[in-house]
């Protein structure tokens, strides 16, 4: 698995606002935002970089993501997703591609994972 120093953000600035960085923390925090491009802030409306999963979504929703993320950190292999964004139940749905990389600060433990999201136009 690659480290977060394997990636440059000088050579990444085209995917920059789309990409976000979450830190694996040990439960019951597991899991809290480090960065989040101004598409992913957009998306979610706010940025929610500095705070865990738990408070910045409803507890189903949050539950939901922790579970993705367990597989990903788990698995330690990526996980690619698509769909509609039902977690925020006072929004409009919005259609969205999703990827999930773990990174590895030893080689052996999962310590973030990077991603990022697009949202493909509706014709």
């Amino acid at each position: 698995m690659p480290s977060r120093a394997d990636f440059d953000p000088d050579e990444l600035t085209t995917l920059l606002p789309d990409i976000f960085l979450v830190e694996v923390l040990p439960p019951p925090a597991h899991y809290r935002f480090r960065l989040m491009g101004e598409n992913v802030v957009s998306f979610h409306g706010g940025n929610f970089s500095g705070r865990t999963f738990m408070e910045c979504f409803e507890p189903r929703s949050a539950a939901l993501l922790i579970a993705l993320f367990d597989s990903v950190v788990e698995g330690r292999a990526p996980i690619f997703r698509t769909g509609e964004a039902y977690w925020w139940s006072d929004k409009k749905y919005s259609a969205f591609e999703c990827c999930y990389f773990p990174l590895s600060a030893d080689g052996r433990d999962v310590n973030m994972v990077i991603g990022a999201m697009r949202f493909p136009r509706r014709h």
